[in-house]
């Protein structure tokens, strides 16, 4: 429960919003081909999955339903994000906070009021070795929040096939995230005919657990596409499913209060 709350200040950032691809008339070709045949111009797939949000500020508003072995209500969430400067996050249950966090390009705090009072502050290395998630840093955070490909993707370590849905994206090689760390990965990525990312999984090789996340049901926000709906599938030695409902947008200005309680116990890797 503790870490699964945590993981939500970063994993369930996924507001999601995407730019418009050229679909069947980018250079990518009009007809499918056969998925086990790799595309060999891909320079031009690559530009569209990395292509540079311009909006400065979005709001989310929205509701999260977690599937595991102990009862977690149904979470409001309200995320704020400025570009490339910090990510706001409250959640909230029965009209009582229960935690908020503040990612900023250096640090990530964070305070979860219950089960009991616990409380995260530091550089990103840190929080990557309390959850073990090896990819985390402030543009993965916002670039996840975006519905963007959150972890660096070069033509040398992947295949790219393309069948009637869209575009699969597949690691060739093992993938190691972490320079520091041995651990490594196979990645999958799947992007519909518009370039915009539908899902990805993520398999630690080392500890045989596996993070698949799958954007839907995309809706318009002042020409950026936002998925209405993102499940997180955590699969490990307990099983998660984190289920989360953009119920609102907006893109005004708001204020982001952060402050750590008095008395807050902080989480450590072994906790």
């Amino acid at each position: 429960m503790k870490k699964i709350t945590l993981l939500l200040f970063c994993i369930f950032l996924l507001g999601c919003k995407t730019q418009k691809g050229k679909g069947a008339d980018s250079p990518m070709g009009n007809s499918p081909i056969d998925t086990r045949e790799g595309i060999k111009n891909t320079r031009f797939f690559f530009k569209e999955i990395h292509r540079k949000s311009k909006f400065k500020s979005l709001k989310i508003n929205g509701k999260i339903d977690i599937e595991t072995d102990d009862f977690i209500p149904t979470i409001n969430s309200t995320i704020y994000i400025e570009r490339n400067k910090k990510i706001w996050i409250n959640l909230s249950s029965f009209f009582v906070n229960i935690a908020r966090g503040l990612a900023e390009k250096k640090q990530f705090r964070g305070y979860l009021k219950v089960p009991q009072k616990r409380a995260i502050e530091g550089d990103y290395e840190n929080l990557k070795s309390i959850l073990g998630l090896d990819f985390l840093d402030y543009q993965a955070l916002e670039k996840l929040l975006l519905g963007q490909t959150f972890i660096p993707v070069t033509a040398s370590d992947y295949i790219l096939t393309q069948n009637s849905q869209g575009y699969q994206l597949s690691s060739i090689r093992d993938i190691q995230l972490n320079t520091t760390k041995n651990e490594k990965y196979k990645i999958e990525w799947s992007y519909n005919q518009l370039f915009e990312l539908e899902k990805v999984k993520i398999n630690n090789l080392a500890q045989t657990e596996q993070i698949q996340i799958i954007f839907s049901n995309r809706t318009d926000f002042k020409g950026l596409k936002l998925p209405q709906n993102v499940k997180i599938i955590i699969k490990g030695e307990k099983n998660t499913a984190i289920f989360i409902e953009n119920t609102k947008f907006g893109d005004s200005k708001m204020k982001t209060p952060f402050r750590i309680p008095k008395n807050y116990k902080k989480l450590k890797i072994n906790d």
